[in-house]
C-alpha cells in the first residue's frame, strides 16, 4: 500500500482524487503502514490536503494511549477477504470475523479499529464488501448468496486453530455477522447497528431451511450482542425484531441517536474496553 500512495499521489489532479486515495488507504492498511505513510507525507507529500488527512488519522490512532502501532500485518485470503495477523501462533488468540458495512470499513477508519485491538491477543479476517454489494447476494469473486459465503468462510477457518472465534460486523454487516455466528457455532456474534431480519433485503432468509433449523436448534449459544444507539428508533427496532428468533443480548448507549453510535467510544477513549469486552466477554 505504500507503493501505492507513491505510485497514486503523483497522478491526482484535483482534492476530490486525492480525497478518493485517502479513502481508499484508510479502508486496508494497518497502523504500521500508517506509520510508514506519516513519514513519507512528512519527508515530501506534505500538502495541506495530506497534512491535514494526517493529523486527523493520526488522533484516532492516538487515543488508543498506546506508544507504538500494532503490528498488523494483512495477507489476502481470497478477493475482498483480507487476514490481519501479526503473524504469532494462533492458539491463545481470538479470531474475529468482521462484516464491514457498505463504506468498506466498521463505522472508522481500519488502522483506528486495529489500533484499539491487541495483535498478539486477536487475528482479524476482513470481508471488503463494496457499497454495492450487500451480503444478501454473497461477496464478490467468492460467493453469490449469503448461504455460499457463510461456506466459504467456514473452509477458510476450518484449518486454524484459535482459542475462540466471534464474528462482528457493522451496519449492513451487522446481521450477517451474526448469522454466521449461529451458523458456524462460533463463540460470539456481535452486530453494531445491524439491519433487521425483517427488512426487504433480508426477509427471505426466514423461509430457508438453513434459518428455521437455527431456531429450532439455539440454546442461548453463541451468545449474539446487539449494540446500537439508545435513542437511535431504527437500530432498536431491528435488534428486537431479530431477538423474536434468537435471545440477543441489548447493548443500548445512552445518549446516542445515530447509527454510527460506537463513535462515541472513540471519542471517549474508551473503544479499547468496549472492543475488548465485545470480543472477550
Amino acid at each position: 500500500m505504500i507503493e501505492l500512495f507513491k505510485r497514486q499521489i503523483v497522478k491526482c489532479r484535483t482534492p476530490n482524487e486525492i480525497n478518493r486515495l485517502h479513502i481508499a488507504l484508510e479502508n486496508r492498511i494497518t497502523p504500521l503502514e500508517f506509520a510508514a505513510l506519516s513519514k513519507i507525507i512528512s519527508g515530501g507529500c506534505s500538502s495541506t490536503q495530506n497534512v491535514t488527512w494526517l493529523e486527523k488519522l493520526s488522533r484516532q490512532l492516538s487515543i488508543s494511549h498506546k506508544p507504538q502501532p500494532e503490528r498488523y500485518i494483512r495477507t489476502r485470503i481470497k478477493p475482498n477477504i483480507y487476514l490481519y495477523s501479526d503473524q504469532t501462533p494462533r492458539s491463545d488468540k481470538v479470531l474475529a470475523i468482521c462484516f464491514t458495512g457498505g463504506a468498506r470499513r466498521l463505522l472508522m477508519p481500519t488502522p483506528t479499529f486495529l489500533q484499539h485491538l491487541s495483535a498478539s491477543r486477536v487475528d482479524v479476517i476482513f470481508l471488503a464488501r463494496h457499497h454495492n454489494w450487500n451480503y444478501n447476494n454473497g461477496l464478490g469473486g467468492v460467493a453469490d448468496s449469503f448461504e455460499t459465503l457463510v461456506n466459504a468462510i467456514e473452509q477458510v477457518i476450518k484449518p486454524w486453530t484459535y482459542k475462540s472465534a466471534v464474528t462482528y460486523g457493522t451496519s449492513g454487516g451487522g446481521l450477517p455477522a451474526l448469522l454466521t455466528a449461529i451458523y458456524l457455532g462460533l463463540d460470539r456474534g456481535i452486530a453494531i447497528g445491524g439491519a433487521s431480519v425483517e427488512s426487504d433485503r433480508w426477509r427471505f432468509l426466514k423461509g430457508t431451511v438453513r434459518f428455521q433449523q437455527a431456531v429450532k436448534r439455539y440454546n442461548g449459544k453463541p451468545k449474539l450482542v446487539s449494540v446500537f444507539g439508545a435513542d437511535f428508533k431504527r437500530d432498536a427496532m431491528a435488534a428486537a425484531e431479530l431477538r423474536r428468533y434468537f435471545a440477543t443480548e441489548f447493548w443500548a448507549i445512552p445518549g446516542e441517536s445515530r447509527h454510527g453510535a460506537i463513535q462515541k467510544y472513540l471519542r471517549s477513549g474508551e473503544l479499547c474496553n468496549f472492543l475488548s469486552t465485545a470480543l472477550f466477554g
